[in-house]
């Protein structure tokens, strides 16, 4: 006897299952990445984990804890934040990617599933 043929929707749901599973393993992955950021030529160093969360600040230039520069260590704080944050994120996309993830399905423009579907780039418009 032969078995029945699979389905597009099927083999579309099994791909997408396979995807689901991979994107688990990386958030486990991830559970553990911490990158730093640094701003001001490195007079501010910060840590983030994979959650986004501050793990802690590094002042490297002690000049910056005088009262009249109150305000540029706030900006190189966030700065330097914001850098590891960028920095988070290129990690966490690089490592979906090394898994065959599609860039169009971590950034949420699934479309035909980043080519999942099978079909192809060409969307049939000849203008």
């Amino acid at each position: 006897m032969n078995k029945p043929q699979k389905s597009p929707f099927d083999e579309m749901m099994k791909k997408i299952q396979k995807i689901s599973t991979k994107i688990a393993n990386v958030q486990h992955e991830m559970q553990g990445l911490a990158v730093d950021g640094q701003a001001g030529a490195g007079a501010i160093t910060v840590s983030v984990n994979a959650g986004g969360s501050c793990l802690w600040v590094k002042i490297n230039d002690s000049s910056l804890l005088a009262d009249d520069k109150k305000a540029m260590l706030e900006e190189l704080i966030a700065s330097a934040f914001n850098d590891a944050k960028e920095k988070l994120t290129r990690a966490m996309s690089d490592k979906m990617e090394a898994l065959g993830i599609p860039r169009e399905v971590l950034e949420g423009n699934v479309g035909d599933m980043g080519g999942l579907m099978g079909g192809d780039e060409d969307d049939g418009d000849d203008e």
